[in-house]
């Protein structure tokens, strides 16, 4: 009848039994006026007292391993009527109450300094503790946050001839749960110079402080430095090596211990695989993906189920290998459930694919509408992505409106995603817009961002390329130039790109002359240039933007002279200025000064329709059929045409 009932007879009989006790224990103090508590508890009590429980007016007996969970919850407690000694190490049954003390010390919701208590109290007895429970000694102070009073305990049991291999790797495992690699390598020093030997865990362990502080360099030296001791790298080491240098990022390395890790006869686990595949995509640019591919076609060949984790990486991978459309794909038709990893994944994909491709941002977008009724968090990152693919499809009415629902949702926005929906809306050359947010990003506390400021000018410059733009534009970017001046930035070169394409679509030609002059003599910005890949497409831009400026204001002698000067100081002429050039010159109506340039360019590069197309209408302008004829001629022969 108990057990149909659902209550064991045997917790019965534990709970009448403590019901009596709390009756007595009642029943004396109405006699007596005090409790008294029996010799057997009398001890109990003077041997947790002399390993650490706090001195109190109550003590909690600790519950019996054995019981239910329904009756751990049942403690009894005995009020002390006078501060007994503590027991002695020599006393009958002191061993016994050292393993309550440790009960005690184990138990779920002992607070931190009752702990640390505990422990010093049981350094005090040092000389009677033995190896193992100095070991849990340095474990329990490591998981309470005790790194000080663990490297003591361990200091402790070396004085006493009790430290060894296990001890210290205990103490190394307390310094990874803090993440301590200067205290880890401290006691692996240490360690060694007392001429306690390392085995395969302490180098396992060692290795996964160096994969969660990105240390590579002391990773490579433990490895080597066991390679020296003769100690086998073991599955378990190459596993940690493997998670360590995935963590890092050197996705070489966490390829090679993988292969390792398989050659010992240790099958990777999806866990590790899906790092190491992670790694490659991260880290490995081309050759990466490529590896990553690898792993993920022979997933299935090592045994191993396909889950999010692999899904989302095997996305992204096809995303960077230029196959989005297939990384879509394996979005719609996988068989398992859709986490954040694999939303965030197969977002990127819609962003790698072209803005023009029809139905783009509207995918993107329902997408990212399924994460939030799935209940699936949004993050910045994905709003990040999204405000982009938006930007890009000159979508800058709906960027702002989900750029807007992210304090809705309970997500701040930070300095990148300022950076992309202005980015976003100066597309359109929303310049109104774009100066709202800046304002706006002041206002919320959001630190200004130079990169923001850049994409305010991008806007100032499309508006000042409108025709039915307002003539004031250009002095919107002067008072831009105030403002990071009164924030103590300074300018880059795509500053002073934008800058120049402003006053040169506004016709303020001696303006981005004189930009163009401070751009050059900017130390600062030329140093900061040579960190961008495109450095000098950069100052080609600058180049061309002021030679623009001075075609459109009839001053085609003043372009050829910065022409002449950008020749001299060795900067770039790509495509773009080759066109700008020729294009220039045949509005400008200088057909000799067109064809002379033509020549010129056609001795280094093969001509394009665009220079042929500007040398024949030069001409034609002029009135110089033949030559004009000429040159289309030999434009269909250059370009293969009929």
């Amino acid at each position: 009848m108990a057990a149909s009932s659902g209550f064991p007879v045997g917790d019965c009989i534990v709970v009448m039994g403590i019901c009596m006790l709390f009756l007595f224990a009642t029943h004396q103090r109405s006699r007596h006026g005090e409790v008294r508590v029996g010799l057997d508890t009398a001890r109990l009590c003077r041997g947790r007292a002399c390993f650490g429980l706090k001195r109190s007016s109550r003590i909690d007996l600790p519950a019996r391993r054995l019981w239910s969970p329904r009756v751990q919850k049942y403690r009894v407690s005995f009020a002390r009527q006078d501060e007994e000694e503590a027991l002695q190490p020599t006393d009958p049954g002191f061993h016994s109450y050292k393993a309550h003390a440790f009960r005690n010390l184990s138990s779920r919701g002992v607070k931190v300094d009752a702990v640390e208590e505990g422990i010093r109290n049981m350094i005090a007895h040092s000389a009677h503790l033995e190896d193992k429970e100095f070991g849990f000694l340095v474990k329990t102070a490591g998981l309470s946050g005790l790194y000080d009073l663990s490297r003591e305990v361990l200091d402790s049991a070396t004085q006493n001839g009790k430290a060894n291999t296990i001890t210290y790797n205990t103490a190394i495992s307390a310094c990874r749960a803090n993440k301590d690699l200067s205290g880890a390598m401290s006691i692996f020093e240490d360690m060694l110079q007392r001429g306690i030997e390392p085995n395969a865990i302490t180098y396992v362990v060692l290795l996964n402080v160096c994969g969660m502080t990105n240390s590579a360099d002391h990773a490579v030296r433990l490895l080597d430095d066991m390679e020296q001791r003769g100690i086998k790298r073991d599955g378990g080491v190459c596993k940690s090596a493997t998670m360590a240098f995935s963590r890092i990022g050197d996705w070489r390395r966490a390829v090679q211990f993988l292969t390792e890790m398989e050659d010992s006869g240790v099958l990777p686990d999806e866990h590790t695989y899906d790092a190491v595949i992670s790694a490659c995509i991260k880290h490995g640019k081309k050759e990466g993906i490529r590896m990553a591919l690898e792993l993920l076609d022979g997933y299935e060949a090592a045994g191993l189920r396909w889950g999010s984790t692999t899904y989302a990486n095997a996305i992204m991978a096809l995303a960077r290998s230029g196959k989005a459309g297939d990384a879509i794909e394996m979005f719609r038709t996988m068989p398992v459930k859709k986490t954040y990893p694999v939303y965030n994944a197969v977002l990127r994909a819609y962003d790698a694919l072209p803005s023009s491709r029809r139905g783009v941002w509207q995918d993107a977008l329902r997408v990212f509408e399924a994460m939030h009724a799935k209940d699936v968090k949004r993050g910045p990152v994905n709003y990040n992505i999204v405000l982009n693919v938006l930007g890009e499809a000159k979508q800058w009415q709906r960027a702002l409106r989900v750029f807007n629902e992210m304090p809705e949702e309970g997500t701040k926005p930070n300095s990148y995603n300022y950076v992309t929906v202005i980015s976003a809306v100066a597309k359109s050359g929303q310049w109104e817009k774009t100066l709202e947010l800046l304002n706006r990003m002041e206002t919320q506390g959001v630190e200004s961002s130079l990169w923001a400021f850049n994409a305010h000018l991008r806007a100032l410059s499309r508006a000042a390329a409108n025709p039915n733009n307002n003539s004031t534009v250009w002095e919107q970017g002067l008072r831009v130039v105030d403002m990071l001046e009164e924030r103590g930035l300074m300018p880059t070169p795509i500053t002073y790109v934008e800058l120049i394409r402003l006053f040169s679509a506004d016709k303020k030609w001696e303006m981005a002359l004189e930009f163009l002059d401070l751009y050059e003599s900017d130390t600062d910005a030329i140093e900061a240039g040579k960190t961008i890949a495109d450095s000098q497409n950069l100052l080609t831009q600058a180049y061309g933007a002021a030679i623009d400026s001075c075609f459109k204001n009839g001053l085609w002698e003043r372009a050829l002279q910065l022409a002449s000067r950008m020749s001299k100081k060795g900067v770039e002429q790509n495509q773009y200025y080759r066109e700008l050039m020729l294009r220039g010159l045949a509005s400008s109506r200088q057909w000799a000064q067109a064809v002379e340039k033509f020549e010129e360019m056609k001795k280094t590069v093969k001509p394009t329709e665009a220079m042929f197309v500007s040398v024949v209408s030069a001409l034609e302008k002029a009135g110089k059929k033949k030559m004009a004829t000429k040159y289309y001629e030999m434009s269909l022969h250059e370009l293969g045409l009929k």
